[in-house]
């Protein structure tokens, strides 16, 4: 196994990085991949889930119809 040392690495590699990411953004793509119909039920249940758990603990709170209020701390 090779030895890195952390500090000596980004010093090297950090122009290279910053030209690349200048050069083609940092946009991040959505993924390609499709999801089959059982995963997209599963991922919706979990959604539903996590979000009637923040406002039982009352994490995230209504303010309007299309606005929600959600607090980190509490």
């Amino acid at each position: 196994m090779r030895i890195v040392n952390l500090t000596e690495y980004i010093r090297e590699n950090k122009v290279p990085y910053t030209i690349t990411r200048l050069k083609y953004g940092e946009k991040k793509l959505p993924s390609r991949r499709k999801r089959n119909p059982k995963e997209k039920e599963i991922l919706y249940r979990l959604t539903e889930k996590r979000w009637e758990n923040w406002i039982k603990s009352g994490k995230l709170k209504e303010i309007a119809p299309r606005q929600w209020r959600f607090t980190l701390k509490g």
